[in-house]
């Protein structure tokens, strides 16, 4: 039996000290919380990404069967951060594993706009709906990418696989997503003899389309001398590494259309009737569903065609 609440004006940002409380099981007692449980140096490890457990920098405190943790900055710079409880001594409280994913990928700085541009646009000026604010940021942004089926924004280079002979149509490599800038070594192929060989852009291939982005595809040049080659497993013949998204940065309306979005999540909560449509002559109020039509307009000059 085990408790995390979470700090009520901060969420576990990437990299940003950050502080929960959480609750220790009794031994003696195991529906009971431990009341003022002793911790010492060694009894509460911490993890970051997998790796090797660590004593925490500043050791937890308790009071009454509260227990306060502290991560540091250098603690919380992790994608999964894990604290580990283990009573040394054995014979007070149960060990307990407590899993924290940070959430530099939805609020950090992949989104499309911050806290402060949205408190902006709403005319906000206090703090006390800033985790609700930061919520709706990432909830607006996940609706623009789940209409317009793409990505608008992507802060580091990762590597996506493809498969030579599914991907592949002769020279042509085709994308199942946008990709919008490469990376310094890509693409990378695996000739006959199981050599891993980059290629080099207008030399030995060109993007799809050539003058605009995002790219959908990589081209080989008829003078180069590569091809789409693998060793072994086609699945593991070609590697692209860049930003896989439709832009860097999002575009200004698209930009915009997250503000307004999130916006509009927000004035929900205070709203029982929005977005109302009435035709007092006839009698009618309409009620849209689903996005705003001003967003769906911008979104909809966005949105990828699929077949």
């Amino acid at each position: 039996m085990t408790n995390i609440t979470y700090n009520q004006t901060t969420l576990p940002i990437k990299a940003v000290i950050w502080t929960f409380s959480t609750a220790l099981t009794s031994q003696a007692d195991p529906d009971t919380f431990k009341s003022n449980p002793t911790l010492a140096v060694g009894d509460v490890k911490v993890s970051i990404d997998g790796g090797a457990f660590a004593n925490l920098t500043t050791l937890p405190s308790a009071s009454g069967t509260v227990v306060t943790v502290s991560l540091s900055a250098a603690e919380m710079n992790g994608d999964v951060i894990l604290v580990q409880f283990s009573d040394a001594a054995g014979a007070e409280w149960q060990d307990s594993l407590i899993e924290i994913r940070t959430i530099e990928a939805l609020v950090g700085s992949a989104t499309y706009c911050t806290i402060a541009d949205l408190k902006a646009y709403l005319g906000i000026s206090g703090t006390s709906d800033d985790t609700l604010l930061t919520n709706l940021i990432a909830r607006a942004q996940k609706a623009i990418e789940v209409y317009c089926r793409r990505v608008f924004k992507c802060a580091a280079d990762t590597t996506r696989y493809f498969t030579v002979g599914v991907d592949t149509e002769g020279d042509s490599l085709w994308f199942d997503e946008d990709l919008c800038q490469l990376g310094a070594t890509t693409p990378v192929i695996t000739d006959a003899d199981g050599t891993p060989v980059s290629l080099t852009r207008n030399t030995d291939f060109v993007t799809v389309p050539r003058n605009t982005t995002p790219w959908y595809g990589l081209k080989i040049l008829p003078n180069s001398n590569y091809y789409w080659d693998y060793t072994g497993n086609p699945e593991m013949g070609i590697t692209v590494s860049g930003r896989w998204a439709y832009s860097v940065t999002p575009p200004d309306d698209i930009l915009h259309a997250c503000l307004r979005l999130a916006g509009y999540f927000y004035r929900q909560k205070d709203s029982q009737v929005f977005d109302v449509t009435a035709i007092p002559d006839a009698g009618v109020m309409t009620v849209p569903q689903g996005l705003p039509k001003d967003v769906r307009m911008i979104l909809d000059n966005y949105k990828k065609a699929t077949l």
